[in-house]
């Protein structure tokens, strides 16, 4: 049977980042952290091990596309990037990183769970 992976969050804003795990929780997902800074991701994601880490790329330390590098050398989640400026630079730059998906602010609920579903087939 398929388990759905851990989940953490990161994202800066308070209102879109408990959005977005009430989404995810409802489609039972299993959300283990919610984090407002690369930073504070950066410190959980090796006690915690999440199996997938969505990622907003502005957050107010750090660059998101930057944090692939940093997420992969602490832990093997996959990553999906979600922002609202998503130009075709910005998504290429998150894929070529090792990214597995992005998700374009705003988004709904379908979106957002097709979007971690396409990311998790490969896995």
């Amino acid at each position: 049977m398929y388990r759905k992976p851990t989940v953490m969050v990161v994202d800066d804003d308070p209102i879109l980042r408990s959005l977005t795990t009430g989404i995810l929780r409802n489609a039972e997902y299993d959300v283990v952290a919610e984090c407002s800074s690369g930073e504070a991701a950066l410190k959980q994601i090796p006690e915690i091990k999440p199996g997938l880490v969505l990622l907003d790329i502005n957050l107010p330390d750090s660059d998101g596309i930057t944090l692939i590098d940093m997420i992969q050398a602490v832990g093997n989640p996959v990553i999906v990037m979600m922002s609202g400026e998503a130009t075709m630079d910005r998504v290429r730059a998150a894929l070529g990183k090792g990214a597995r998906g992005f998700v374009v602010k705003p988004f709904n609920a379908a979106r957002l769970l097709g979007s971690l579903e396409t990311a998790l087939k490969d896995r």
